[in-house]
Formats: structure tokens, sequence, C-alpha cells
């Protein structure tokens, strides 16, 4: 059965068709404040669906189900802080585990403050894996909710 997901901005609708890939339709805008505010809803659920709360990952490690961790930062960043047991995002890396990870296993998907790893994450599940998460916060919400011996930095704009 395909997945679906919605832009709340363009209305657009996008269905994943196994490896066939992601299929966009346009069914026009949605009219009106309650047509906004349900799309809206029903992006923000599957975000949601898509995160997983610092604490429920520290449990889940401390139970010693299996998880990977993958890290979508810079290898700087990744460098200066990282989550015991997590793998540095790099190409060669990738094309490993969508050969050879097991795709029913919990795959959490992290960066520094959880932009980037939603995207990351969506893009694991269009390619079958069934239970990838996006770290809610990244490690910033992690070195506050979990561990605050972990350091805590801020990324300059340049």
């Amino acid at each position: 059965m395909p997945r679906a997901r919605v832009c709340p901005a363009s209305s657009r609708c996008q269905t994943h068709h196994g490896g066939r890939g992601w299929r966009t339709q346009r069914h026009g805008r949605v009219r009106g404040v309650l047509g906004t505010v349900v799309l809206r809803l029903l992006v923000e659920e599957a975000e949601r669906a898509l995160q997983i709360d610092p604490r429920d990952l520290s449990d889940r490690i401390a139970a010693g189900k299996p998880i990977y961790l993958l890290d979508v930062r810079t290898r700087e960043e990744f460098e200066a802080v990282k989550l015991t047991g997590a793998h540095l995002f790099t190409q060669e890396l990738m094309q490993e585990i969508l050969a050879n990870t097991d795709r029913k296993n919990l795959f959490v998907v992290y960066d520094h403050t959880g932009g980037r790893s939603m995207d990351a994450a969506a893009y694991f599940q269009g390619h079958g894996f069934e239970n990838v998460k996006s770290l809610r916060g990244g490690i910033d919400a992690w070195s506050v909710e979990v561990d605050p011996k972990l350091p805590r930095y801020h990324v300059e704009q340049t």
C-alpha cells in the first residue's frame, strides 16, 4: 500500500510506490481557514509520527534494543560531540545502509536541532525502512533532556 504525504504550502500530494519512488499529484489548493488548519494538523501528525523523543530513545538504548544511530551533521560537529554508537553519514555509508541494514529495526537519524534529520528520515522511510525516526530536537535536545554532560554548541552562519 502506498504511503502518502502532503505539502501544506502547495497542496501537492505525494504517494510512495515502493521501488518506483514518490509520485506527485496536484489536487488544487485547499480553500478557507478550516482546510488550511486541517492540512496543517495532518502534516504535524505525520511529522510527530516520524520523530522520537530524546527520553524515549534513551530508554530504548538502556533496554538494549537494537538501534542504528545515524548522524547527519558535518564531520567537524560529529568529531566534537556525538551519541555513543552513532555513525557519521557519508555517501559510502548510505550505500551500505541501503544494501545491508535490517529495515525493521529502529533506525534513528539525528542532527544538531532536528531539522535536516526529518528530511533524512523521510528519505529512508521512502526506501522501505519501517521503523525510521528523527530525534526530536536533535543532539541539542539530547544534551538538555538526557545528558547535560554532553557539550552544547552553536554553529556560526557564514
